[in-house]
C-alpha cells in the first residue's frame, strides 16, 4: 500500500499473470499481465474504491517458423566463417558452419552433400525425423546455436578437372523450446556454399580463387 502525495488518498498495486499452457508439457505458449491499482478515498461518509488497470501484452514469439532461414559458410578453426577465397587441399578435413536467421530457432537435423566432377558424396543423410551420420563425419553446436560439420574430402570429388566442391544440403528449422512461443511447428531450409580445392604436389591456384580474387580487385 502506498500514498498519492497529490491527494493523500491510499493506494494499492499488485498485478495479476495469467498463463496459457500446453497440456501435454505444460510449456507456457502466451501469457498476460494486468496491472491493478485501486484508490481508497477515507474522506467520504464511507470509503470508496476505485480500480484502475493497465494490461499488457508482453514477449509472445508470432512469427511464422518459414520466414526464417538457414546460411552456410566455410569455418576451418572455429564456428566462424572464413574468407572465402581460402583453399582447401585433397584428402583433408573441410568444416562447415549453419546458422540460423534468429536466436529463437535451431537446426535440430539436416542433410548434407559434396558435389565435384560429376560425383556425389552424402556424409549425413534423413529418413524423415532420422539423421544419419557417416563415421567420419563429427558434427558440434555452439552455444549460440550454430551447428558445424567436419567432414573429409574423399578422392571422388578430385577424379576430374573441376577444383570447385558444391555443398548443399537440406535442414529442418523449428522454435527453440525455452521460448515463450505462439505458434508451433517446423520448416525445411535449402543451403548451399562453394569451397576451392587443390591436389597435393599440384599448389596450383583454384579458378574459384582466381574469380573471387578478381571481384575483389574490381569492386569500389
Amino acid at each position: 500500500m502506498t500514498e498519492n502525495e497529490d491527494t493523500g488518498d491510499d493506494q494499492i498495486q499488485f498485478c495479476t499473470l495469467l498463463e496459457l499452457l500446453r497440456s501435454r508439457d505444460n510449456m507456457s505458449v502466451a501469457f498476460k499481465k494486468t496491472r491493478f491499482s485501486m484508490t481508497l478515498d477515507m474522506t467520504a461518509a464511507f470509503f470508496v474504491v476505485s480500480v484502475n488497470t493497465n494490461e499488457e501484452l508482453v514477449g509472445v514469439v508470432e512469427e511464422n517458423i518459414s520466414m526464417f532461414e538457414i546460411s552456410a559458410c566455410m569455418c576451418q578453426s572455429s564456428f566462424v566463417c572464413d574468407d572465402s577465397s581460402v583453399v582447401v587441399e585433397q584428402g583433408s578435413s573441410v568444416g562447415i558452419c549453419l546458422t540460423p536467421s534468429s536466436t529463437d530457432v535451431r537446426i535440430p537435423r539436416f542433410e548434407l552433400s559434396m558435389a565435384a566432377n560429376g560425383y556425389t558424396y552424402s556424409p549425413i543423410t534423413m529418413d524423415g525425423t532420422t539423421q544419419t551420420v557417416d563415421s567420419t563425419t563429427i558434427v558440434t553446436t555452439s552455444v549460440t546455436g550454430v551447428t558445424k560439420i567436419t567432414v573429409r574430402l574423399v578422392t571422388g570429388l578430385f577424379q576430374g578437372l573441376s577444383d570447385v566442391v558444391v555443398i548443399s544440403g537440406n535442414g529442418v528449422l523449428e522454435f527453440d523450446s525455452s521460448k515463450r512461443l505462439a505458434d508451433e511447428g517446423e520448416a525445411s531450409k535449402t543451403f548451399q556454399v562453394y569451397i576451392s580445392t587443390y591436389s597435393e604436389g599440384c599448389k596450383k591456384t583454384s579458378v574459384y580463387q582466381k574469380l573471387i580474387s578478381t571481384l575483389g580487385n574490381i569492386m569500389p
